[in-house]
C-alpha cells in the first residue's frame, strides 16, 4: 500500500494552528530546564518542605534573622508545598509540573481567543496571536509561582466574559473556585481578579447599556467572599497593599519596576505597545469596550511594574484579538495584498518555519531536560555551589554565625548549609526602613560599618562584583575566607 502526501491535501490553516501550539509552548518550556539557577525556587522549596514537616502554615519567617516584621504571611504556601513534594523527586518533577501549567495557560488563551473572534474566527488567526503573545511576554516566562496569577487570571476573564458574551451559567459557578485557588497558590494578587472582574462589568454596562443581572450579581457576591477560604483569612484583602504601597518594594526589587525598554529582553513587549495604537484605529469598528478597558489596564499596571507583562501580552492580546486582526486585514488591503493571494503563502511559510522551529525545541528540550550534570551545571553559573561547599567547615564550627548574604542566594545557603540569612527573596517581612537600610549598605551609599556591627554580623557572602566586598577588602577588621570569579566570603578578623 503507497502512501502519497500531497500538500494540496493538507489543510495548511489547522497545520499551522497545531505547530504554533507546539512552538509557542516550547518556547516557555526550554527554559524551565534552568529551574534550580531560579533564586526564589530555594526558599519557597524550604518554606514548602517546613509546612509539610509541621503541617501548618507559618505565621512568623525563621529564614531570615535580619527580617523585623513581627508576623509573616506565606502567600503562596500551595504553590511551595507542591515545589517541595516535586523537588524530592528531582528537579525533572518542578520542570514538568511547570510545563502543564503552561499548557493550562495555553488552552485558556485559545479559548478566551475563540470566544473574543467569534464564529469567524479562523486557526490561522489564533495561531499568529499565540506567538505574538510568546514573542511579547518572552522574558517572563520561567519557573516561577507567579505563573498561578496567569492561569488564574485567564480563567477568570474567560469565565466572566463567557457568561457575559454567550450566557454560560454553568460555567459562572466556576469563579468562586477559581478564587479560592488563586487564594491560596498566590495571596498577593489575588485583588487583581476583581479588578479584571470590574473592567469587564463596566466595559460590558456601557457595551449593552444595561446593569447586571441578579444571577451574576449573586456569583459576584459569592466570589467575592471566596478569597476568604485560606489560611491567614481576611488578609487576602489587606495582604496584597503592603506590597502596592511600599517605597521600598517599588523602588528596589527589580520586578515591581518599570520595563527597561532599553534592554533586548523587553524588546518585544516595546514593538507591542508601539504596535496596538498603530493597529487598533484600523480595526475599530471590532474594538470591544470590555476588553478594551481590561487591556488598557493591564497596559497601564505593566508600566507600572514589568511583572504584569505576561498578563498583558496574554489577556490583553486575547480581548484585543478581533480589532487586531481587523486592524491587520486592513493594513494588508491597503498595501495590496488580498486576502486570496496572500494566504496560501504566507501560510506555507509560516508552517514551514514553526516546524522548523519545534524540531529545533524538541531536540534542545529533550537535551536539557533529561540530562542530569548539566542541571547542576546550570545551577552552578547563579549559585554558589563552590563556595558554599568551601565554607561549610567554617559554618559547622560557628552554627550561630550572622551571615549576611546575596539577596538571591538566601534559599540556596539555606538548602546547602542551613544557615540563616539576611535578606531574603520575602521582601514583605522587612521593614521599609530596615530593607532600603540594607541595600543602601550592600551598595555602600552610607557606611556599612555601624551597620554590620549593630546587628553583629560575623559573615558576608556576596557575590565578588557588590561595592560591599570591595569595602570589606579594604577593611582591618575583616578578613577574606574564600573568593573565586563569582562569590567572595568575609569573616571578621
Amino acid at each position: 500500500m503507497k502512501v502519497r502526501l500531497s500538500l494540496e491535501r493538507i489543510h495548511w490553516p489547522d497545520a499551522l494552528t497545531s505547530l504554533a501550539v507546539a512552538t509557542a509552548t516550547l518556547a516557555v518550556l526550554r527554559p524551565l530546564s534552568i529551574l534550580q539557577s531560579d533564586g526564589d525556587y530555594w526558599w519557597h522549596v524550604t518554606v514548602g518542605n517546613w509546612i509539610l514537616d509541621h503541617r501548618a502554615v507559618p505565621h512568623e519567617q525563621w529564614i531570615s534573622w535580619l527580617a523585623d516584621k513581627p508576623t509573616w504571611i506565606s502567600q503562596e504556601w500551595l504553590g511551595e508545598v507542591i515545589l517541595a513534594v516535586l523537588s524530592r523527586f528531582g528537579p525533572l518533577g518542578s520542570v514538568w509540573f511547570f510545563g502543564v501549567v503552561i499548557l493550562a495557560i495555553w488552552a485558556l488563551f485559545i479559548s478566551l481567543c475563540r470566544l473574543t473572534l467569534g464564529p469567524a474566527r479562523r486557526p490561522i488567526e489564533i495561531a499568529v496571536l499565540m506567538l505574538v503573545a510568546s514573542i511579547v511576554a518572552s522574558p517572563a516566562w520561567g519557573p516561577r509561582l507567579q505563573l498561578f496569577t496567569v492561569l488564574w487570571g485567564l480563567a477568570v476573564v474567560r469565565i466572566t466574559l463567557g457568561y457575559l458574551i454567550g450566557g454560560e451559567r454553568r460555567l459562572i459557578w466556576l469563579l468562586p473556585v477559581v478564587l479560592v485557588l488563586w487564594a491560596n497558590t498566590h495571596l498577593g494578587s489575588v485583588l487583581l481578579a476583581f479588578l479584571l472582574i470590574g473592567g469587564l462589568v463596566v466595559g460590558d454596562v456601557f457595551e449593552r447599556r444595561r446593569m447586571p443581572d441578579r444571577f451574576f450579581v449573586l456569583v459576584l457576591l459569592v466570589s467575592a467572599v471566596a478569597p476568604v477560604l485560606n489560611p491567614y483569612g481576611p488578609a487576602a484583602y489587606t495582604f496584597p497593599f503592603q506590597t502596592v504601597f511600599s517605597p521600598a518594594m517599588q523602588s528596589l526589587v527589580q520586578e515591581w519596576r518599570s520595563p527597561d525598554f532599553q534592554a533586548s529582553a523587553d524588546r518585544g513587549l516595546q514593538l507591542f505597545i508601539v504596535a496596538l495604537p498603530a493597529i487598533l484605529p484600523f480595526g475599530a469598528r471590532r474594538l470591544d469596550l470590555r476588553g478594551l478597558l481590561v487591556a488598557a489596564g493591564l497596559l497601564l499596571m505593566t508600566l507600572q511594574s514589568a511583572r504584569y507583562d505576561l498578563l498583558l501580552a496574554l489577556i490583553g492580546t486575547a480581548l484585543l484579538a478581533p480589532a487586531l486582526v481587523e486592524g491587520v486585514r486592513t493594513l494588508l488591503e491597503r498595501a495590496g495584498y488580498k486576502p486570496s493571494s496572500f494566504r496560501r503563502p504566507a501560510t506555507v511559510a509560516l508552517g514551514l518555519a514553526a516546524a522548523v522551529v519545534l524540531v529545533g525545541g524538541l531536540l534542545l528540550s529533550a537535551r536539557q531536560l533529561t540530562d542530569g550534570p548539566a542541571q547542576d551545571q546550570l545551577t552552578t553559573q547563579t549559585q554558589p555551589v563552590a563556595a558554599a561547599e568551601a565554607v561549610q567547615p567554617y559554618v559547622a564550627a560557628h552554627p550561630d554565625a550572622r551571615v549576611l548574604d546575596e539577596y538571591l542566594w538566601a534559599g540556596y545557603l539555606y538548602q546547602r548549609l542551613g544557615i540563616r540569612s539576611g535578606l531574603y527573596g520575602a521582601s514583605e517581612a522587612f521593614t521599609d526602613g530596615l530593607f532600603t537600610e540594607t541595600v543602601d549598605v550592600f551598595l555602600v551609599q552610607r557606611d556599612p560599618g555601624p551597620f554590620l556591627d549593630e546587628h553583629r554580623v560575623t559573615m558576608v557572602f556576596i557575590a565578588v562584583a557588590d561595592p560591599l566586598a570591595y569595602w570589606l577588602a579594604e577593611t582591618p577588621n575583616w578578613r577574606q575566607l574564600y573568593r573565586d570569579g563569582q562569590a567572595v566570603v568575609f569573616v571578621r578578623a
